[in-house]
């Protein structure tokens, strides 16, 4: 699917996979930074999605480029329209994944690149409101 930015309400999108791993989800440690948006805090791997690209192969490009993690069946959970401090629009795209416990995952961009909990995660500096659809999707995997 392609996307004409000029007619949308947005100016770019983002998407992430949150790939889960018995409780516990794959963060990335933000490069510390000031030209980015929140240096130091801990995100989902993810990014720009590309004007022609679909927001799904969005998430699974951004997750193998960060982590060398080959993503196979990313699940749909969330998309929302936001505005940065800078004051760009942002569609974000937010699909969960069971990981496969087979791949490796490395840290290809940013400092780290952990399997965290929930518990572990209140007491980090976590960016957005990426905790509150961490315990979502983290909730809805519990229930099959």
């Amino acid at each position: 699917m392609c996307y004409n930015f000029l007619q949308m309400d947005f100016d770019l999108q983002s998407a992430a996979i949150i790939l889960i791993n018995k409780g516990k989800v794959l963060m990335q440690l933000r490069d510390d930074k000031p030209n980015i948006d929140f240096p130091n805090h801990w995100c989902l791997p993810g990014g720009k999605v590309e004007p022609d690209e679909e927001e799904r192969k969005g998430a699974q490009r951004e997750l193998l480029e960060e982590t060398g993690y080959i993503s196979k069946n990313p699940i749909f959970l969330h998309s929302e329209i936001y505005t940065t401090k800078g004051g760009r629009r942002i569609k974000r795209n937010i699909f969960y994944e069971i990981y496969d416990g087979k791949q490796e995952i490395k840290c290809l961009e940013g400092q780290k690149m952990e399997f965290k909990s929930p518990d572990e995660l209140s007491l980090l500096k976590v960016y957005s409101d990426h905790f509150d659809l961490i315990k979502r999707a983290i909730g809805i995997v519990n229930q099959k």
